[in-house]
């Protein structure tokens, strides 16, 4: 979705919603675009008409001046779910660096865009201990059963520890277990805020 909006200035939500083993980009209202929209325009009404655009249709289009200006920063690109997998194991085998899905996805997308010995930087968004059965799975090695001993594992694998919070997390009390219908997701929210504040 990003990278075709960058690419033509077209924010279009009328597509199917895939997941992948990149959580946090399987989205398709992204409330950073709306962030840029400001950075470009500086006029809040402007954004304002394209967010209920969004809202009612789904779908806008920048005017060639903002769009200009995003193409002037900005480039797109893409990682299908096999890539991503290919760019996690690349980067364990050949870089020696762990990396998360999303950081994978950075990762090929660099590799993609990179021209003429350009000098790139990735910023890693998330320790590969979070998402360790995906990476054990990426870079060759079968996932254990359950994510903490996936994070054992790939901490054997790879010698890199697992961060003293994730570890952690086997030890602590499960402190959420309700799950809420969507059909009544609403009113059970507005029971408990009224407890809150009664």
């Amino acid at each position: 979705l990003l990278s075709d909006f960058i690419q033509t200035g077209v924010y279009d939500a009328n597509r199917p919603f895939y997941t992948s083993m990149s959580p946090s980009i399987d989205i398709l209202i992204s409330s950073n675009v709306e962030r840029l929209l400001y950075l470009v325009s500086q006029d809040p009404d402007w954004v304002a008409g394209k967010m209920k655009e969004l809202k009612e249709n789904r779908k806008y289009t920048v005017e060639k001046e903002y769009f200009e200006k995003i193409r002037e920063t900005f480039c797109g690109y893409y990682l299908p779910e096999e890539q991503c997998a290919k760019a996690m194991y690349e980067a364990c085998h050949e870089d020696h660096r762990l990396i998360d899905p999303h950081t994978a996805v950075a990762y090929g997308c660099m590799k993609q865009y990179r021209h003429d010995d350009v000098p790139c930087v990735v910023l890693a968004t998330a320790s590969p201990y979070k998402f360790a059965s995906a990476v054990l799975q990426s870079i060759g090695e079968e996932p254990a059963e359950n994510g903490y001993d996936s994070m054992r594992k790939l901490c054997e694998v790879t010698g890199e520890p697992v961060p003293a919070s994730l570890a952690d997390l086997k030890h602590k009390e499960v402190r959420f277990t309700q799950v809420l219908p969507k059909e009544t997701a609403m009113e059970e929210l507005w029971k408990k805020l009224e407890v809150l504040y009664d």
